[in-house]
C-alpha cells in the first residue's frame, strides 16, 4: 500500500552477528535486531501509520442500517367500537459519502409494512431519497472538514517520522560511541598489561642482582612497589573496561561475558571535510530543520483554514425524494409524493471572537516557528564550524602523539636492554617506561576522539543510515 506522506522503517540485515570477535558493524546490527528501544520504535511507527489510516477512513462511505418492529393500536372516538391493531415493521438503509471539496452525497431507502393482527389488507409503503450538499465558502474545497482532518494528520505523521529519524540517528550514534569507548578501555587495559609485564621483568632482574651482590635491597623493594602500582593501575583499567562492557551488553541485551572485541579492528583516520560542503550536507539532511519546514507548511495551512472560518456559510443543496404507497420497494406502485429540491443557502454571522483569536494564534505560532528555525540554523552553522575546527586540531594532535609513541617505544626498548646489563640506572629505566605508557594512552585517546568526531559527522549528515544499511521508505 502506497503512502505518500508516511515513512516506514526498513531495517536491512547485514549478515550473521558474531558474539566473539565482535565489530562495530555487528554491534549496530545486533542492536537493531534485539534492542527493545528499536522494537518500540517500529511499533510506534506502525501505530502512527494506523492512526493516519484511521483519519483517511473518513473518506469511506458511511452505511447505517435500521429496523423497527412493533404493535400499534388506534381507536376512533367518533365511531364507537371501531378500532384496529396492526403489526408494523420498517427496514431502511442510509448511505453518506464525503467527497473532495467538503461536500456530501447521501442516499436512503426505507420500506414500511403494516399488517392487521386480525383480518384486513396488508399495507406497504416505500421511500427513496438522494441528496447532495456542497459548501461554497466556509468549509469548502481544501478547507472541508475531512480535508482538514486528513491534512493535519498527514503533517503530524510527517513530523513524527522525522522525529523518529532523528531519534534513530542519535541512538545508533550513541551505540557506536559506546562501542568505541569499550574499544578504548580494552586497548588501555592491554597497555597496562604491558606495563605490568615490564614491572615483573624489572623485579626479576633486581632479585637476581641482589643474589649476585650487584644490587641493593632498596632497589628490590622499589621494583616490588612498582609492580604493585602497575597491578593497581591494571585493576582500575579492568574495572573501567567492565563498566563499558556492561553498558554495551545492556544495549544489546546479551551477557557481558559473551562480548569479545575483534582483535583485527584498526582505526582509519580521515581528514576533516571541507567546511562549506559539510554544512551543506548537514543542512540538507538535518531532520530538525525539516521538522521546522513541515511545521511552517502546517501553520500556513492552519492560518488559511482559520481565515476561511471567518467567511459566511454559502451552501448548495440538492435533493430528490419519492414516497410510494401500496407497493413493495422498487415497484412501480402509486406515488403519493415526489419531491425535487434545489437550494442555495447563504448564512452569515459576524466572525466570532473565538475564530478571530484562533486566526491570530495561528499567525503567532507561525512567527515563533520561523524565529526558532532561523535561530536553529545559526546555532547549527556554529556547531558544525566548531566541529570542523576541533577535527582539524585533534588530527594534528593525533599525529603528534603517534610520533611521540614511536619515539617512546624505541626509548623504552633501549632502556630495557641497557638496564638488563646494568648500563642504565633505575630512574632512567622507570622514566622511559612511564613515558611510553603515557604516550601510548594519549595516542589511544586521540585516536578514539577522532573516531567519535567521525561518528558525529555521520550522524549530522545522515551517513550513519547508509553506512549501516538503514533506510526510510
Amino acid at each position: 500500500m502506497k503512502k505518500s506522506a508516511l515513512i516506514s522503517l526498513l531495517f536491512i540485515a547485514l549478515g550473521a552477528v558474531r558474539i566473539c570477535g565482535i565489530s562495530e558493524n555487528d554491534v549496530v546490527v545486533l542492536a537493531l535486531e534485539q534492542s527493545s528501544e528499536f522494537r518500540i520504535m517500529r511499533l510506534n511507527r506502525l501505530s502512527d501509520s494506523l492512526f493516519f489510516e484511521k483519519k483517511k477512513a473518513g473518506w469511506l462511505p458511511l452505511v447505517e442500517l435500521s429496523t423497527e418492529q412493533g404493535v400499534a393500536g388506534s381507536e376512533d372516538s367518533d365511531l364507537a367500537g371501531l378500532d384496529s391493531t396492526n403489526y408494523e415493521s420498517s427496514y431502511g438503509i442510509d448511505i453518506s459519502q464525503n467527497i473532495p471539496g467538503g461536500g456530501t452525497v447521501s442516499a436512503g431507502i426505507e420500506e414500511r409494512v403494516a399488517a392487521p393482527l386480525e383480518k384486513g389488507a396488508v399495507e406497504y409503503g416505500a421511500e427513496f431519497s438522494i441528496g447532495f450538499t456542497q459548501p461554497l465558502l466556509r468549509g469548502a474545497w481544501e478547507f472541508g472538514e475531512q480535508e482538514y482532518t486528513v491534512t493535519i494528520a498527514r503533517f503530524d505523521s510527517r513530523e513524527f517520522a522525522l522525529e523518529q529519524k532523528k531519534e534513530l540517528c542519535n541512538r545508533i550514534s550513541e551505540i557506536r560511541q559506546s562501542f568505541w569507548t569499550w574499544y578504548e578501555k580494552t586497548r588501555q587495559r592491554d597497555i597496562y598489561i604491558g606495563e605490568k609485564k615490564y614491572a615483573k621483568q624489572r623485579l626479576a632482574i633486581e632479585r637476581k642482582r641482589l643474589v649476585l651482590g650487584e644490587g641493593t635491597p632498596l632497589d628490590t623493594l622499589s621494583a616490588a612497589l612498582e609492580l604493585l602500582q602497575a597491578e593497581q593501575r591494571l585493576l582500575n583499567a579492568e574495572y573501567e573496561l567492565s563498566l563499558s562492557k556492561k553498558n554495551l551488553s545492556s544495549i544489546l541485551a546479551i551477557d557481558p561475558d559473551s562480548l569479545e572485541l575483534d582483535s583485527s579492528i584498526t582505526l582509519e583516520i580521515f581528514d576533516p571535510p571541507e567546511s562549506d560542503t559539510f554544512i551543506a550536507m548537514a543542512e540538507k539532511f538535518d531532520p530538525q530543520l525539516k521538522i521546522y519546514e513541515t511545521m511552517h507548511k502546517r501553520l500556513e495551512y492552519e492560518i488559511a483554514f482559520s481565515r476561511n472560518t471567518t467567511l459566511p456559510d454559502l451552501d448548495l443543496k440538492a435533493s430528490y425524494s419519492r414516497i410510494n404507497s401500496d407497493e413493495r420497494l422498487f415497484s412501480s406502485g402509486k406515488a403519493l409524493l415526489s419531491n425535487n429540491l434545489v437550494k442555495l443557502i447563504l448564512n452569515y454571522s459576524f466572525p466570532a471572537k473565538e475564530r478571530t483569536i484562533a486566526l491570530r494564534q495561528a499567525r503567532l505560532r507561525g512567527e515563533v516557528n520561523r524565529q526558532n528555525r532561523e535561530q536553529y540554523k545559526r546555532d547549527l552553522a556554529v556547531e558544525l564550524s566548531d566541529l570542523i575546527e576541533q577535527w582539524g586540531k585533534e588530527k594534528q594532535g593525533f599525529l603528534i602523539t603517534l610520533k611521540a609513541e614511536e619515539i617512546a617505544e624505541k626509548q623504552l626498548e633501549a632502556a630495557a636492554a641497557g638496564y638488563s646489563i646494568g648500563a642504565v640506572d633505575n630512574l632512567s629505566y622507570l622514566k622511559a617506561r612511564n613515558d611510553f605508557t603515557k604516550a601510548a594512552i594519549e595516542r589511544l585517546q586521540k585516536e578514539v576522539t577522532l573516531k567519535k568526531l567521525e561518528i558525529i559527522f555521520d550522524r549530522v549528515t545522515g551517513m550513519v543510515l547508509n553506512k549501516f544499511g538503514v533506510t526510510f521508505q
